[in-house]
């Protein structure tokens, strides 16, 4: 699923993290679900190890 043009991050989509390496998207809104049913991860939720991701939509809200 795309958000202007850009593939949304969803909870258990793969990341890369710069102090970790690669991780995974361990958050995301129950409440906005993908077409698949995951839950689209936003701007500055966790990733498995504990760092947070950082949105390149970082002005865009929900509702």
């Amino acid at each position: 699923m795309e958000f202007m043009g850009r593939p949304l991050a969803r909870k258990g989509d793969e990341a890369l993290c710069h102090r970790h390496g690669p991780t995974v998207i361990d958050e995301g809104d129950e409440s906005f679900p993908d077409r698949d049913g995951k839950p689209v991860a936003m701007h500055l939720y966790r990733c498995a190890c504990g760092c947070r991701l950082i949105s390149s939509l970082q002005n865009v809200s929900i509702g």
